[in-house]
């Protein structure tokens, strides 16, 4: 520890790197957080904190670095890793103080961070808009110091709209710097790193859910936990098998295969003892008891034995059950209350279950009766009042009554607070219920080829008022007029629940394969997203939705 760092606002910084053997201090014990960082000091931190960095070119011979000067070293290899670059006369000038600009800009470069593909390339607009001096960038620097604000590596204090670009940085602000760069999310508060005013958790987690009834789950390393919407972890990690979000003040949690079920204070209300388990809905949870599947009340007492090859949960009163090849519903007393005479068959939905006789789809309502022929090839479940359905190549709606409302010349997904997704020349946008387009088709992205669940869709339904749309391998939020609130600078993102949404930061979209065909090489590829962390992010009119 060093000695004057106590009362310093940096100080979790400087720690985390001193831990880290990334910064050292001086002979008296001192690291003098508030001393200026010479260019040389700087190419020591570089080399440091990239160790694997590749060379890109050969190292520059400045002129006024000697070789025996006590950084030359640093300063060839980081001209070479292109951490930093001279001036047009060929010095490094490395006794001089790096400018937090320099040292912000170094840090972007290396990353490889750039500006989000929806944003406008009027960069000084957006800079405004966090910075009350952002006329003080030099103009080299403005794409850089944009990208490195959505990049959430800028750290303003103590005031997060000064970013005070061309005075020299200082020793603590690099420390804090550093941690962004390596994500050490815990030392630097929220409010000070720039750009991070929507951000409400910091992304630190291998894996997330969405938030329900005020809880998420949370992964780090192999350890599952649950987090509230400040962030602060409820329900410790207790759990490495599995565990699932909740519903109805419970939710259903494995240890060692076995399963039970937790309140929101992480007490243990139903024992772990089954051999699976589903959320509850309406009243019932359904788990497993040696092979069979069973229903259980709230308090964990067994109120339905079933005899059933399959069974999910109930919906609209009703439960999908599967003996053999066929599928059937029962209701609340366990009882058949829909014949098991179907080919296939969904949960239902508006009073309405999607089932398959033969090659064919349609539609069925709580008493069994056929409410539309099947007829189609392939059928959604209805969704505001309208189904999607095809025949062929053909795309449409239907209404309850079983009449085409709408045809499509391609593929669409299920309406959302009036909008449904729909794709035109390969790219998504979405229509409103007379048919007409209301968002260009202009979004597109990556997802898996063998993993056909919409959450890699390239846009997602419309939640909270805002929907979740893809560029590349860039994710943000548009309204229902189309415009961009939250711009395409996330690695990944789900939609709003609660009003939080998850995000994925700093992750990669890889091309692998999957599967053998047998002579060694891949049945299929599809892009994976690799690396980076998940956090949350506030809506941005939060204060709208909860007063509305």
């Amino acid at each position: 520890m060093f000695s004057d760092i106590d009362n310093h606002w940096a100080s979790k910084s400087i720690c985390q790197l001193e831990e880290r053997h990334l910064v050292s201090g001086y002979p008296d014990g001192s690291f003098r957080p508030e001393g200026s960082v010479t260019r040389a000091e700087f190419a020591v931190f570089m080399c440091n904190i990239f160790p694997q960095a590749r060379e890109i070119r050969e190292p520059i011979l400045f002129r006024d670095v000697p070789d025996s000067h006590w950084a030359d070293g640093a300063i060839k290899k980081a001209s070479s890793l292109g951490f930093l670059v001279g001036y047009p006369d060929r010095t490094f000038k490395p006794e001089q103080a790096i400018t937090r600009v320099q040292a912000i800009g170094a840090f972007t470069r290396q990353l490889g961070i750039s500006v989000p593909p929806t944003l406008d390339k009027n960069y000084i607009i957006i800079l405004q808009k966090w910075f009350d001096d952002a006329a003080d960038i030099p103009n080299y620097a403005k794409e850089k110091m944009t990208a490195a604000t959505f990049g959430y590596l800028i750290v303003n204090y103590p005031k997060i709209e000064k970013l005070k670009p061309n005075r020299p940085a200082t020793r603590g602000e690099i420390a804090a710097l550093i941690c962004q760069v390596l994500r050490i999310w815990n030392t630097v508060p929220l409010q000070y790193i720039a750009g991070s005013q929507l951000l409400a958790i910091a992304p630190k987690y291998d894996d997330a859910s969405d938030f329900a009834e005020g809880r998420a789950r949370v992964r780090i390393g192999q350890k599952y936990g649950f987090i509230d919407a400040s962030g602060t972890l409820v329900i410790p990690q207790d759990y490495h098998d599995s565990a699932e979000q909740f519903s109805q003040g419970l939710c259903w949690v494995s240890v060692d295969n076995k399963y039970g079920y937790i309140d929101k204070n992480g007490r243990t209300v139903i024992p772990l003892e089954f051999q699976s388990a589903a959320s509850f809905s309406e009243g019932l949870g359904l788990v497993q008891v040696e092979g069979n599947y069973c229903f259980i009340d709230l308090t964990g007492n067994i109120e339905l034995q079933l005899d059933f090859y399959g069974v999910a949960s109930f919906h609209n009163g009703l439960a999908r059950v599967q003996d053999g090849q066929k599928y059937g519903y029962i209701d609340k007393t366990g009882q058949l209350a829909i014949p098991l005479e179907y080919d296939g068959a969904a949960d239902f939905a508006e009073g309405m279950a999607r089932i398959k006789i033969g090659e064919k789809y349609g539609f069925i309502d709580t008493t069994g009766k056929q409410a539309i022929a099947p007829e189609f090839d392939g059928a959604e479940s209805f969704s505001e009042g309208l189904a999607l359905v095809r025949k062929g190549y053909n795309y449409g709606f239907i209404d309850r009554t079983g009449t085409l409302v709408l045809e499509l010349e391609d593929t669409a997904r299920s309406f959302s607070q009036g909008l449904a997704a729909i794709t035109i020349d390969g790219k998504w946008g979405y229509i409103d219920k007379s048919g007409q387009v209301a968002i260009a088709p202009q979004f597109y992205g990556f997802y898996p080829v063998w993993d056909y669940n919409n959450y890699y869709e390239s846009i997602h339904p419309f939640s909270q008022e805002l929907a979740m749309v893809r560029m590349g391998g860039h994710s943000g939020f548009i309204d229902r007029l189309g415009n961009v609130v939250i711009h395409t600078q996330f690695s990944d993102a789900r939609s709003f629940c609660d009003g939080l949404a998850r995000v994925h930061i700093d992750g990669q979209w890889i091309m692998e394969g999957r599967g053998n065909t047998g002579s060694g090489s891949p049945a299929e590829y599809g892009y994976v997203l690799r690396g980076g962390k998940w956090g949350y992010i506030r809506h941005p009119q939060l204060e709208n939705l909860t007063s509305s």
